[in-house]
């Protein structure tokens, strides 16, 4: 019998900002937009909902469910790439947000991982390098007003 183990890549900023500015920057369309590439997200953010990610242009670019939500604390959804041929054949991996007061500013966790089913090193490898980047970009939006300049 095996038992399945699933493996993750975290990253953690503490970044100058509040608790409801950490979550507005993850639940908020027109806030993504700034820091991701022009993507936008759309849910009702309430645990089973649907999940969408549009990239610029109107193309799905993820699709999940959010599996627990607790509003200005934690997000966690499923994430399935959908406009990738190739990323479309791997099964959903799990994202998870968390967001927690630390004197005047919060520390921000991104964990990315498998799910329920082995993902490739490949995947996991793209999770390492690019969260870092989305992160970071969340903290300058946060702390400056304008977020790094990233392309995806």
């Amino acid at each position: 019998m095996s038992s399945f183990s699933p493996r993750s890549v975290s990253y953690t900023a503490f970044i100058a900002t509040t608790p409801a500015e950490a979550w507005r920057a993850i639940t908020d369309a027109d806030r993504m937009a700034l820091y991701f590439g022009g993507r936008r997200i759309q849910s009702g953010f309430e645990k089973g909902d649907e999940m969408r990610v549009f990239m610029q242009g109107g193309v799905l670019d993820v699709l999940g469910e959010v599996i627990a939500v607790e509003t200005e604390r934690l997000l966690s959804l499923t994430w399935h790439v959908e406009w990738h041929e190739e990323m479309r054949k791997l099964p959903p991996s799990l994202l998870t947000f968390r967001i927690e007061p630390s004197e005047d500013m919060v520390k921000f966790t991104v964990e990315h991982g498998e799910y329920q089913e082995r993902l490739p090193d490949a995947s996991l490898e793209d999770s390492r390098n690019g969260w870092p980047m989305i992160v970071s970009s969340i903290k300058t939006l946060l702390e400056t007003g304008k977020p790094l300049s990233i392309q995806f």
